[in-house]
């Protein structure tokens, strides 16, 4: 018997978040689950540094286990990705070699898949510069057409961005929020300050915004929902708790400094 395929619409919230997030029973439960875990992004030495160094994970791995997850949220959010049509707009950094590495996935999966950078393939960092030439070899189309896109994801800017968005990158948050499309925010809508969750300038205004490994304190500030909408919390496969002692005592000595 051949089996059928049911594709269908965008997943309302929250059955997207029943399918995805089991684990975090309400919305309400994980804006409070964040907000006693996000100071712990406010450390002095980047969370994924520490992953590494610490615990000896991969950034590759970390990176890998990053697309995987938006992916996922990709497919659950259209209800299928059989024959629909993504395109990433990618930055330099290592929010756009996650949403690269997203294109991969979500291409075996069946999805006509393409993307945009934001500058020429050399500006890329080492990691997203690998998950680029991947695609390449896959060929998967540069400068795609977004206009009939089933869904946009941005990977423009990261937690590390300061100031406005500028040049190329400005342009592309402009066309993501002009074309109407529903466009997923890899970590956090691209332009949005993390820590207050005031726009920098020019902003993605995101259908849903899926976080990596921790929470930032400006994805649950009351002026950035229309930008954040729906917040989903993302396992990266490794334990947030494991860093907390590692993040806290670097932040009882800093404020011993004082």
């Amino acid at each position: 018997m051949r089996a059928q395929n049911h594709e269908i619409g965008p997943a309302p919230a929250s059955r997207l978040a029943d399918r995805f997030v089991r684990h975090a029973a309400q919305e309400q439960g994980l804006r409070a689950r964040a907000r006693t875990l996000c100071r712990l992004r406010q450390g002095s030495e980047p969370l994924l540094r520490v992953a590494s160094e610490e615990l000896g994970i991969p950034l590759e791995s970390l990176m890998e286990n990053a697309s995987h997850q938006i992916a996922i949220t990709a497919r659950l959010f259209l209800g299928g990705v059989a024959g629909k049509q993504i395109v990433a707009f990618a930055g330099s950094g290592n929010n756009g070699g996650d949403a690269l590495g997203a294109l991969r996935h979500l291409s075996g999966w069946g999805a006509k898949v393409g993307v945009v950078l934001s500058g020429p393939p050399e500006n890329l960092r080492p990691l997203a510069r690998r998950q680029h030439d991947i695609l390449v070899s896959l060929g998967v189309v540069h400068d795609a057409a977004a206009d009939d896109a089933d869904l946009l994801i941005d990977g423009l800017l990261g937690y590390s961005a300061s100031g406005p968005p500028r040049d190329a990158v400005a342009d592309l948050i402009r066309a993501a929020n002009a074309s109407r499309l529903p466009i997923l925010a890899v970590d956090l809508p691209s332009g949005l300050h993390p820590n207050t969750g005031e726009p920098l300038g020019v902003t993605i205004r995101a259908a849903l915004t899926v976080t990596l490994a921790l929470p930032k304190r400006g994805l649950i500030a009351t002026r950035s929902l229309a930008l954040v909408g729906d917040l989903l919390l993302a396992d990266r496969r490794w334990q947030p708790n494991a860093l907390s002692h590692r993040l806290l005592i670097a932040d009882r000595a800093k404020s011993l400094a004082f």
